[in-house]
């Protein structure tokens, strides 16, 4: 995904394995966690995206129609990437949103 250090990462989830894996994926990577809440209408769900500007935007598959619903204005303005958190068991996440091998 190519997404650097200090860019802005928002998910869209209930509370779930994949949020905690998001979430701990940005801390040791360096990204920002720009959340929303998942009980915004779409309305409110554009406004938080278009103020917070994050580079991608993960979203539980039951948030697909809402990402649908604002997903073709949003992108007039910006280059977000949309990724639904059904991670497959054993892949390594972070160094996937990395695009890079992390050497510890």
């Amino acid at each position: 995904m190519g997404v650097k250090r200090q860019d802005r990462v928002s998910i869209l989830a209930m509370n779930c394995a994949e949020y905690l894996e998001v979430m701990h994926a940005r801390y040791i990577a360096g990204f920002i966690a720009a959340t929303v809440n998942f009980r915004l209408a779409v309305p409110e769900f554009k406004f938080i995206l278009g103020d917070s500007a994050p580079t991608v935007l993960f979203f539980e598959a039951q948030y697909a129609d809402m990402v649908a619903a604002m997903r073709a204005e949003y992108l007039e303005y910006s280059p977000l990437v949309y990724y639904p958190i059904e991670f497959p068991a054993g892949r390594n996440f972070v160094r996937n949103l990395m695009g890079t091998n992390l050497c510890c």
